[in-house]
């Protein structure tokens, strides 16, 4: 094994079998009688969903079933995906949470929320099944600038955070920080703009379950380095 020391730079090993198209991926996980699921998602970054009619959808060919928030509502207990972040206010009160649901049946809030899955024989069947749902949304005032969407007059998100503010938190005493800033003997002021952190794998996210009836048992195949997380 070749030895190395701190900020040298190493050679990746994986990428060959990656880019030579010898990298496996869900898509290459073909299980007996599996079916697949094709969401449809909003096109507006803000809006109210008016209506919603899954008719022709369900009665296109190899649709298995159709989902809405609806269902999900009916089902009982899949109705948040929560949010593991425990952070409290200058006051200590907790950050606030939004309800993250797993299929909007109300309110869309960014572009690609999620409205309904088609769940169907084949990926062909299910894409076109989607574009079979008819839907009517009142285009609402968004948000794109988190500055500005703190600002007076700015659209709500969400009704129960008010000013469109999560949670207001500092991580040293404010009064000390000042006053090393006041006897410094020069002080430089700038705005900085944080850009957005996410992952960017070859593939996205994307899942297949297998469930065994007879066992109760369900076997996820999925892309992800939280394997104890997921199972969890």
């Amino acid at each position: 094994m070749e030895k190395f020391g701190m900020g040298q730079p190493v050679r990746r090993a994986e990428d060959v079998r990656l880019v030579t198209g010898q990298g496996v991926y869900t898509d290459d996980f073909n299980l007996e009688g599996q079916a697949f699921g094709c969401f449809l998602r909003s096109p507006h970054a803000h809006a109210k969903i008016l209506s919603l009619d899954t008719t022709v959808a369900k009665s296109s060919p190899g649709v298995i079933a159709v989902y809405t928030g609806k269902d999900i509502d009916a089902a009982g207990d899949v109705n948040d995906v929560p949010c593991n972040a425990n952070i409290k206010d200058l006051q200590g009160n907790p950050m606030y949470h939004p309800r993250r649901r797993p299929l909007e049946s109300e309110r869309v809030r960014f572009v690609g929320d999620l409205i309904a899955i088609v769940v169907a024989e084949t990926h062909v069947q299910a894409r076109d099944a989607v574009e079979m749902i008819e839907i009517e949304y009142e285009e609402l005032p968004s948000v794109v600038d988190t500055a500005k969407s703190l600002e007076p007059g700015a659209a709500q998100i969400w009704p129960e955070a008010k000013g469109n503010l999560c949670v207001h938190f500092e991580n040293k005493d404010s009064a000390e920080i000042d006053a090393i800033i006041k006897s410094a003997p020069n002080v430089a002021k700038v705005d900085l703009i944080n850009n957005r952190l996410i992952a960017a794998p070859m593939e996205p996210r994307v899942a297949i379950g297998d469930y065994d009836d007879n066992t109760g048992t369900m076997i996820l195949y999925a892309p992800s380095q939280g394997a104890n997380r997921m199972h969890s």
